[in-house]
């Protein structure tokens, strides 16, 4: 099970996310047009006010380092990222410092994916004889 960390929603993370595009998701974030709408630490979804039209990012952990991204605007339909996502991505960070850490089930997700995970091994049978 792997979940939506700060860690993992890093913008600066992904490579392949051109400077001007980085840039204006930024700032659709810091003047607030960038929200989460719902989030169940695997995934949240979020809403971009953008030029008169919401567009929903929606966003999804696949493993602890790898999230899947997708919008519905028409850049991400090309398969690169796009504004919305990187200001999506922003915001659910934030959501996750402010609200998340304080809930229980979130607190519990991150609890077990940061369990170690060992590998079970079958007790040997030793026979005596008698």
């Amino acid at each position: 099970m792997a979940i939506l960390t700060i860690e993992n929603l890093d913008p600066g993370s992904f490579p392949y996310i051109s400077y001007a595009i980085f840039q204006s998701g930024r700032v659709a974030y810091y003047q607030k047009r960038a929200y989460v709408t719902a989030f169940d630490g695997q995934s949240a979804t979020c809403q971009v006010n953008e030029d008169g039209g919401v567009f929903t990012v929606i966003l999804s952990a696949e493993s602890k380092q790898q999230i899947h991204a997708g919008c519905d605007c028409g850049q991400s339909a090309k398969g690169t990222i796009c504004k919305h996502i990187v200001a999506s991505l922003f915001a659910a960070r934030e959501y996750i410092a402010q609200e998340g850490n304080g809930n229980w089930q979130y607190r519990l997700m991150q609890a077990l994916e940061s369990t170690p995970k060992e590998k079970t091994v079958r007790a040997q049978r030793t026979r005596y004889a008698s």
